[in-house]
């Protein structure tokens, strides 16, 4: 179990290092890459964020 005891270890380091609000400062271009809107037929000014 190496592998998981790695990623743990991995995850255990990293898990504060990454701030949300930062790293959409970074890449303004995150909530498009990362989301999908959906737009309902019968009425195009209804649109659903799926993220």
């Amino acid at each position: 179990y190496f592998a998981l005891q790695k990623l743990q270890q991995i995850h255990d380091t990293k898990l504060f290092q990454f701030i949300l609000k930062d790293l959409f400062a970074q890449d303004p271009q995150r909530l498009p890459e990362f989301s999908k809107s959906y737009t309902v037929p019968p009425n195009p000014d209804t649109t659903n964020l799926i993220d």
